[in-house]
């Protein structure tokens, strides 16, 4: 079965929002953008509205402000976000590990990991220079 008729049923069935999961680089923003299309939900990448509403880059906070703070910010823009209906929300990698998240997305969310082997996730990430856990920040 295709993406797009594999979404829709799913869809049709659950009647929820869905949450992509998965480490730094496993392509949840590239897959998001294709499933919100295919559904005619809305798209939101946590990262690019964390840096929307900061007007600064990941890389920029965890450079002036730390992880912690950056989290903090994280979990206070993900916790806005859910409560939009027709929603495909692409997660920050570390954005699970928060309590407040996890309990939010239970019940209003299909959840989906993006399990992708590690060397492919290597060879992602090394290209990259927006990623500040791996880029020594």
């Amino acid at each position: 079965m295709k993406l797009d008729k594999l979404a829709k049923n799913i869809m049709d069935k659950q009647k929820k929002n869905i949450a992509l999961m998965g480490h730094m680089g496993s392509g949840k923003s590239v897959l998001g953008k294709l499933i919100s299309k295919q559904l005619n939900f809305n798209h939101v990448d946590s990262d690019k509205l964390i840096e929307k509403k900061s007007n600064k880059t990941i890389n920029e906070i965890f450079q002036t402000k730390g992880e912690s703070y950056f989290r903090l910010i994280e979990e206070n823009v993900i916790l806005e976000t859910i409560y939009q209906k027709k929603l495909v929300l692409s997660l920050g990698g570390g954005s699970i590990l928060s309590p407040k998240i996890r309990k939010a997305l239970k019940g209003n969310f299909l959840t989906v990991f993006l399990d992708v082997d590690f060397a492919i996730l290597s060879k992602r990430l090394i290209k990259s220079k927006r990623r500040p856990l791996i880029n020594d920040t």
